[in-house]
């Protein structure tokens, strides 16, 4: 009897044993919106589709612009935000709402397949502006997200480049099939897109300012580079970064 017991102790541990010798981390499948897992012993990483961040890829690419969103060069000449390069004098404006031109540092992301969800805000002029939800645009005298500016609200704007004035919002419109995103960063951490004023970063302008300041004078030294496709990995490590600190809304989504 006792010979009878060991030997269904012993059956039930060996079949224990060959329904998990075949389990990995990937298994189930942890990563989010059609992300996929690479398995590697007791960890994994996700690769995540464009639109995507995070360990899980469980956060939307937070700061971005669309493709038919135009910016001013130096030279006065106005292009496709898509067509930016790394070093590109873009119009920006400093805390004093003065108008200049700032270098670009680096893409904090740039993904031009990538499809969006975006907010739409026409002026009492016809200005037409578009952004993620979370993009910070500056709204009276602050920086305000996309998704709190109410009909009303006076934004920055600028007709010639040369001087700022103030229009209210006539009307908002949800976009859910915006094309492209776009998110430049220049030097002074501010750009005027499509003749209106906005912060280059989601969240917090002050925080986005701290946290991309290592990468700013990086670039300064010509370490930055290019135009590849896709979030910069220094914006990956800080959206994972601060999602594992419990800070995700802080600067990203």
């Amino acid at each position: 009897m006792e010979c009878a017991r060991v030997a269904i102790v012993l059956l039930a541990a060996l079949m224990l044993l060959v329904n998990t010798s075949g389990a990995t981390s990937c298994d189930p499948n942890p990563c989010q919106n059609s992300g996929t897992c690479v398995c590697s012993g007791n960890t994994y990483v996700c690769k995540c589709t464009q639109q995507y961040t995070g360990t899980n890829c469980q956060s939307v690419n937070p700061n971005c612009f669309t493709t038919n969103s135009t910016v001013m060069l130096e030279s006065g000449r106005h292009i496709a935000i898509q067509d930016v390069s790394v070093g590109d004098r873009l119009l920006s404006f400093d805390s004093n709402g003065k108008l200049f031109f700032s270098e670009v540092a680096m893409w904090l992301d740039r993904a031009p397949q990538v499809n969006l969800a975006l907010i739409q805000f026409t002026t009492q002029t016809g200005k037409i502006f578009k952004a993620t939800p979370q993009h910070l645009i500056h709204v009276g005298d602050t920086f305000t997200s996309m998704r709190d500016v109410k009909i009303g609200d006076e934004l920055l704007v600028t007709d010639d480049g040369k001087q700022m004035h103030k229009e209210k919002v006539e009307s908002i419109l949800e976009i859910s099939d915006g094309i492209g995103a776009f998110a430049p960063l220049t030097h002074e951490g501010t750009i005027v897109v499509d003749g209106v004023a906005a912060s280059c970063y989601s969240y917090s302008h002050r925080l986005g300012e701290i946290a991309f300041t290592p990468m700013k004078l990086l670039s300064k030294l010509g370490v930055v580079s290019g135009k590849a496709d896709g979030m910069h990995w220094y914006s990956r490590v800080l959206v994972d970064w601060t999602e594992a600190v419990g800070m995700s809304q802080s600067i990203f989504a």
